[in-house]
């Protein structure tokens, strides 16, 4: 990302606490990505968030009210390599000035091992309290606290870092949010960000009202509790709704993104998707707007290219016959072969608009 924009989205930051409380859904899909992954630490960083979410000690683990529940088929692609000679590569400004002053904390999670530092910290076995998963890694609860915030830090980051697609004509940039990954029993979907691999919140809400009873929370805290639970639904929301676009993509696209091929891709429309899942056709919108992912072949793909119309179709497969043909195609020699390689049935003035409108761009 350009240090311009990269500058604009960090301003845009400082003003997210100030949507809580008053944040609608269309809001929070319209955030860029790095805005919605900082909204995600502002709140997960909030002493009440951790009270419910990550009990201190075993006996306080019954208070526990919110729990992170994985979507099927999803894991995170991005094992997150913290290397002491990051430290020195003063190419990447960004990732040194989070890592400085960590050098402790990354000798921890060397002295952890990826296999425990994935299982723990990026896996997120929810059933744990902090003091459980420090006992269970050998560490003080207070690294456990720092290696979360680290990766949470290093995963708002990675907006600015990994690189993304453009759009030629107009130098648009499109933010890279998961890779669809072929696997022996079909496709999965694979994050490169810590804050969608945990999927969602799971709010006991019969155990908060037990709790309010009780006396559990002070009168601030009572206060702040609509407005985490409401925020943490949005939130919900953005991520399933992103999830289930996806879902829908793979079994709608399975052939493309088998083959590679664009002669395989369907007309697969934004307000099918919106009917599928049952959302309305804007948030479909607002949910893929300047999004991509990365298919199986590797190359990177922006989502709303999954969603062709039928003249979209139709199109390209003219200008594909067009390049190979050398010799030129009256309209129905054209309209003869659409039919016979696609089996689509079109007029000849069809063809001739389509033709048109190829030559005239």
């Amino acid at each position: 990302m350009p240090q311009s924009l990269r500058n604009v989205s960090i301003q845009k930051l400082k003003h997210l606490p100030k949507l809580i409380g008053r944040m609608q859904l269309a809001d929070l899909m319209d955030l860029k990505e790095v805005e919605f992954k900082e909204l995600i630490k502002h709140i997960e960083q909030s002493p009440l968030f951790k009270k419910l979410t990550y009990p201190v000690s075993f006996k306080d683990k019954k208070e526990k009210v919110i729990s992170f529940v994985k979507f099927p088929k999803t894991k995170i692609i991005r094992a997150y390599e913290l290397k002491e000679e990051i430290l020195a590569d003063k190419s990447e400004v960004s990732i040194e000035s989070l890592l400085e002053g960590r050098e402790d904390i990354i000798k921890v999670i060397k002295q952890l091992g990826i296999a425990k530092f994935r299982e723990y910290f990026l896996d997120c076995r929810d059933n744990l309290s902090l003091e459980e998963i420090a006992e269970e890694c050998s560490m003080k609860i207070e690294k456990v606290t720092e290696i979360i915030d680290l990766v949470n830090d290093i995963s708002i980051q990675s907006s600015f870092t990994i690189p993304a697609i453009t759009d030629p004509s107009t130098r648009v940039f499109y933010a890279r949010v998961a890779s669809i990954e072929k696997e022996r029993d079909g496709f999965s979907i694979g994050y490169f960000d810590f804050c969608y691999v945990k999927g969602k919140y799971s709010i006991d809400y019969e155990k908060l009202t037990q709790l309010k009873k009780k006396g559990k929370f002070n009168s601030r805290q009572i206060k702040e509790l609509d407005n985490l639970t409401k925020t943490l639904e949005l939130i919900n929301s953005r991520r399933n709704t992103l999830y289930q676009i996806l879902q829908g993509i793979i079994k709608k696209q399975n052939k493309f993104l088998l083959s590679g091929n664009k002669k395989d891709r369907k007309v697969f429309t934004q307000k099918e998707i919106a009917q599928i899942i049952e959302k309305d056709s804007s948030l479909i919108s607002r949910a893929i707007k300047l999004k991509s992912v990365q298919v199986p072949w590797g190359k990177e793909i922006a989502i709303k290219d999954f969603f062709p119309d039928r003249k979209t179709i139709i199109k390209e497969f003219l200008q594909e016959i067009l390049a190979e043909k050398k010799d030129k195609l009256t309209d129905r020699q054209l309209t003869d072969i659409i039919k016979k390689q696609f089996r689509i049935n079109l007029s000849r003035r069809s063809v001739n608009d389509y033709r048109r409108e190829i030559n005239s761009n």
